[in-house]
């Protein structure tokens, strides 16, 4: 078990319609499959069923409504499964240059608010990261295309004397032994792909998590 993440590319003038709108949100199967049409999409069995068993239930309603936004706008979507919270979310305090990265890793990069029909959810989609915001990311990254060279960095680290004496490079050595396994590979790939194809158009940097 364990928190799961993912993200999402949106172009910023889908997020605006959508987000009008579900001002006067879907309710019935016919009226999902309608609102999804006016995105280019269609309804899965999941998606309508969850609107089935949102009828009498509030938070329920909320996370139906999520599902969808985020169906609708979602242009394309990388899985970085449990990297975030079982590995990345070390890098940001071990190397000062991916610190930038704590935005997506602790969620606290949003600056795009979900519609308040929306947003009383424990899983889904958490909000967006504007493109202006999501650059900082980009330059951390950038230096980083592999996660070879983000454990080369590591093993690179030069600490005080303090800073030894506390473990430091210990510290560093053990994450970039850790790094290095082929999961965290993917998934690191996938990070920068997504930054970078989002960057590259000027979208919305959604974030999800489960």
């Amino acid at each position: 078990m364990g928190v799961t993440r993912w993200l999402d590319r949106i172009d910023p003038d889908v997020w605006q319609e959508a987000v009008r709108r579900i001002q006067s949100p879907p309710s019935t199967a016919g009226d999902v499959t309608a609102f999804l049409a006016a995105f280019g999409k269609k309804p899965d069995d999941s998606i309508l069923e969850v609107f089935e068993d949102a009828e009498e239930d509030p938070a329920a309603r909320s996370f139906a409504l999520n599902s969808l936004l985020e169906l609708a706008v979602t242009a394309e979507s990388w899985d970085l499964d449990k990297a975030c919270t079982h590995g990345f979310e070390s890098l940001p305090k071990a190397l000062r240059a991916l610190e930038p990265l704590g935005l997506i890793f602790d969620l606290k990069g949003l600056d795009t608010a979900l519609p308040s029909s929306c947003d009383r959810i424990d899983s889904g989609l958490f909000g967006c990261m504007s493109a202006e915001r999501a650059r900082t990311c980009l330059e951390a990254i950038s230096p980083f295309p592999s996660i070879q060279a983000v454990c080369a960095a590591l093993r690179d680290l030069k600490p005080s004397g303090l800073s030894r004496l506390l473990g430091a490079r210990t510290g560093a050595a053990a994450l970039a032994a850790k790094l290095e396994a082929d999961y965290f590979a993917v998934h690191w790939a996938s990070l920068v792909a997504a930054i970078g194809e989002t960057q590259r158009r000027g979208h919305l940097l959604g974030l999800g998590q489960g």
